[in-house]
C-alpha cells in the first residue's frame, strides 16, 4: 500500500513540476526525482514475483494426500449435504425433553467425521442450540475422558449461563467419583469435591436446569470407534 501511494505521489509531482526538477547531466529528460519511482516499484515487483511463485507452487500436484475430514458443506464432493440436512431436520424436529442419541456407523475412512461436520455446521447457525464438539480419542483413560468431556461441555454452557455450568460441573464430579478407587474417593470426600446427592438426583437436577435454560445442548462425539470397549462402556455408564 505504501509503495502504491509513493508512486501516485511521484506521478503528481513529476507531472506538476517536470520543468523544475533537476535532471541528470548526461540525460536531461531523466530526473533525480525519478529515483523515487524506482525505489517505490521494487517492493511491488518483489511482491508480485513472490505471489506468482507461490501460486505456481500451490498448483503443483503433490504425491501425498491427507485424509483430514472436511469442515464445511462447501467442501463436500460426495453430495452428502442433502442427507446431512435430513438428519439436521430430524434432530431439530425432536420435541421431547429427554435426551436423544444418534450414531453414525461406518468403516474407518468412510467419512463419518466429515458427515458429522456438515450436520454440525447447520447447528452452529442456530441460536437455540449449544453446540459442543468433543473428541474422545485425545484422552488416555476413562477418568480423563469423563473429566475432559464435562469440562468441554461446562465451558460451552458457561457462555450462556454460569449457574447452569456450575451444576454441570458438579454432576461431572459425581460421575467421575463412580470410577475412582476407594483411596481417591476418600480424599475427594475429605476435600468436599464429591457431592452428597446421588448420581440419579444430580442428573435429574441438571436435566431440569437445562430445560429451564431454553436451549438444547447437542454434543458431537467424535472418534468413538477408536476407543477400547471398556472405555466406551465406562462412558456409557
Amino acid at each position: 500500500m505504501s509503495s502504491i501511494l509513493l508512486i501516485i505521489l511521484y506521478s503528481v509531482i513529476r507531472y506538476t513540476y517536470k520543468n523544475q526538477l533537476v535532471g541528470f547531466y548526461s540525460f536531461e529528460k531523466a530526473k533525480y526525482f525519478d529515483l523515487l519511482f524506482i525505489i517505490g516499484t521494487i517492493p511491488i515487483i518483489l511482491k508480485l514475483g513472490f505471489w506468482i511463485t507461490e501460486k505456481d507452487r500451490q498448483n503443483v500436484k503433490s504425491d501425498f494426500h491427507d485424509d483430514n475430514p472436511i469442515t464445511h458443506p462447501d467442501d463436500d464432493i460426495l453430495n452428502r449435504k442433502q442427507k446431512a440436512l435430513q438428519v439436521y431436520r430430524l434432530i431439530k424436529g425432536y420435541k421431547s425433553k429427554s435426551s436423544l442419541a444418534i450414531g453414525i456407523v461406518g468403516a474407518w475412512g468412510d467419512g463419518k467425521t466429515s458427515f458429522m461436520h456438515i450436520i454440525e455446521n447447520k447447528f452452529n447457525d442456530d441460536d437455540k442450540y449449544i453446540v459442543v464438539h468433543f473428541n474422545s480419542w485425545l484422552n488416555i483413560s476413562v477418568e480423563s475422558i469423563i473429566t475432559d468431556f464435562f469440562t468441554t461441555v461446562e465451558k460451552k454452557i458457561r457462555i450462556h449461563s454460569f449457574d447452569v455450568s456450575k451444576e454441570v460441573k458438579k454432576y461431572g464430579n459425581n460421575v467421575l467419583s463412580v470410577s475412582k478407587n476407594t483411596t481417591t474417593e476418600t480424599l475427594l470426600n475429605a476435600l468436599k469435591i464429591i457431592p452428597d446427592t446421588s448420581l440419579s438426583d444430580s442428573f435429574a437436577n441438571v436435566n431440569d436446569i437445562l430445560n429451564r435454560l431454553d436451549k438444547k445442548v447437542i454434543v458431537f462425539f467424535d472418534d468413538l470407534d477408536r476407543l477400547k470397549p471398556n472405555e466406551v462402556l465406562g462412558i456409557g455408564n
